[in-house]
């Protein structure tokens, strides 16, 4: 096992609260001598005795030179603001923590999408040089993390450096071990983004078959064969997606039932169409899809019906109060 975690405690804390007698009537260790900081640290257990009160400031493992003798007895006070946490020795060399990778990468997606919306050329190229550098150390303490590979190869994308692109989600799937549905969906919008449309139906079908329930791979492969004017090869590939998602209710996709009935509308099929909305919005999560409901309104719209644009505009707006009375209540 490795040295204990270390509680810290700031010099303010320490001077606003000092030590207190146990109910043993036992009086605080004091330092013997202050430390010398040149000397490494090691680990040491403070023995706490059964009658003693043990606080919230009760120190249960500090950090003294490793030149002290091991019998000496050290303070809260004595350690001051050298007291800090640490993590045991064994687990220095692994993985960092998961929050740390989270938030550099929240970090970088916003640095990315303020970029997007940049006037000013120089700040966007500032903002894209810190996205980039924020990426490539997330994926330099965790090269198996699928989150980085995709985020970065969006920003080349972003600055059209597809070659770059191409490399990384090569890269990427060689380090995840081709299990990152994200990674294989990703380089397929690539391949489709430059015209390279065998090369991404392959890439949409390896997204899929590491995980039939990735919606946005069904959702990417219908609009490529869509634009290709493959219409039937479209509905089929997003009706598929709909019975696969459904399968699991935290992958159902409002876009599957957005896009059909949109290509339905405009083939002419508007029964079609209105019933893949209703369906749509039966669903809890197309409920509470304001895209959806806008499209329905914008597909009637076009259709001269005021009526039903009314009916699902209140939809739209009933679902964006709903959302902000939750917010308030949270």
């Amino acid at each position: 096992m490795g040295p204990p975690l270390v509680l810290g405690l700031s010099r303010d804390c320490a001077a606003r609260r000092p030590c207190m007698p146990s109910c043993s009537g036992r009086q605080p260790a004091t330092l013997s001598a202050p430390r010398d900081r040149t000397q490494p640290l090691r680990s040491v257990k403070t023995r706490i005795s059964a009658d003693a009160s043990i606080g919230p400031f009760s120190p249960v493992a500090v950090e003294v030179p490793s030149s002290a003798s091991p019998t000496a007895t050290w303070s809260i006070e004595a350690m001051d603001d050298d007291l800090f946490l640490s993590t045991p020795a064994s687990m220095s060399s692994s993985k960092p923590l998961r929050i740390n990778l989270d938030l550099k990468l929240y970090r970088a997606r916003l640095a990315r999408m303020q970029a997007a919306l940049a006037v000013d050329p120089e700040a966007k190229r500032q903002l894209l040089r810190q996205a980039e550098a924020s990426l490539r150390t997330c994926l330099a303490l965790d090269s198996s993390d699928a989150r980085g590979y995709v985020v970065l190869g969006k920003l080349l994308v972003q600055q059209k450096r597809y070659d770059e692109a191409r490399k990384l989600y090569a890269d990427g799937t060689t380090a995840t071990g081709n299990t990152s549905p994200y990674i294989w969906a990703a380089w397929g919008y690539l391949e489709s983004l430059t015209g390279n449309v065998s090369r991404a139906r392959k890439l949409f079908d390896a997204a899929i078959v590491v995980d039939a329930t990735h919606a946005a791979a069904w959702h990417k492969w219908g609009m490529l064969e869509m634009r290709q004017g493959n219409y039937l090869r479209a509905r089929d590939l997003w009706t598929s997606g709909i019975s696969k998602c459904r399968r699991v209710k935290s992958r159902s996709n409002t876009y599957l039932y957005c896009s059909l009935a949109v290509m339905a509308a405009e083939l002419g099929k508007l029964s079609e169409a209105r019933a893949w909305f209703q369906e749509g919005t039966r669903m809890a999560e197309g409920r509470a899809s304001c895209a959806l409901w806008h499209a329905w309104a914008m597909t009637e719209a076009r259709l001269g019906d005021p009526s039903a644009v009314r009916w699902a505009g209140h939809g739209c707006g009933l679902q964006q109060r709903t959302a902000a009375g939750h917010a308030a209540v949270v």
